[in-house]
């Protein structure tokens, strides 16, 4: 089962912090002098395993040789001064991986700002000169009377009148607006079936600019 949200530990070696003689692995007498290097364990979070940031470090001097650590947790001054010219081991996508999930959803928003400001500007111009065949996405509920609660579907402009517009309307509609939205993408909004031509409504220019103002009328259908 794949989590969205989890942890996860692991090791790296920062570098080499001089040759002295381990109490560890040594046997001999004196003991032989060990390469030892500061390593760092490191404890990391993840959404989706990809958008990741460590959450703690604790450094240790290990033997080269045998690979036990040596003494206690180094920290302090001692650390600061070991550290000094060294790259950090943990690999930037483990310590910046959640910049790419702000970075996505920057991306995302930017384009929702821009989409939206097109619709605005496409559904403007439409309202503002109607065209028989036009398809606008509403909230049907607060247009037609054959409809009571909560209720968004496309309508469709069949005929003008001078100053009026005669739509049809869905014969069905969606109480939320992204089921309404799964009609556009599949086009049934563009089929003659999808509206009940039986059920006509009049409105003029300024009645569909205000319905675009308020955002009952919310969407232009290419």
């Amino acid at each position: 089962m794949l989590y969205w949200w989890g942890s996860g530990q692991d090791t790296a070696v920062v570098g080499e912090v001089g040759i002295e003689k381990c109490p560890v692995c040594s046997g001999q007498q004196p003991a032989t002098p060990r390469r030892f290097d500061l390593v760092v364990n490191y404890t990391y979070r993840h959404i989706w395993s990809f958008f990741s940031w460590v959450s703690k470090r604790e450094y240790f001097k290990v033997c080269s040789h045998c690979h036990n650590t040596v003494g206690d947790k180094i920290a302090g001054p001692e650390l600061t001064a070991m550290l000094i010219d060294k790259k950090d081991p943990i690999s930037l996508f483990r310590r910046r991986g959640w910049l790419v999930g702000v970075l996505l959803l920057g991306l995302g928003f930017s384009f929702a700002v821009y989409a939206g400001a097109e619709n605005d500007k496409e559904l403007t111009a439409h309202i503002q000169a109607p065209k028989v065949g036009d398809i606008y996405m509403a909230e049907l509920s607060k247009i037609s009377s054959g409809y009571t609660y909560p209720a968004y579907g496309a309508m469709k402009l069949v005929g003008i009148d001078g100053d009026t517009a005669h739509f049809v309307v869905a014969k069905t509609a969606h109480e939320r607006k992204k089921d309404a939205r799964k009609d556009v993408y599949s086009d049934k909004v563009k089929k003659d079936s999808y509206y009940a031509n039986d059920d006509t409504e009049d409105l003029t220019k300024e009645q569909l600019s205000k319905l675009r103002k308020d955002g009952v009328v919310y969407q232009f259908v290419h």
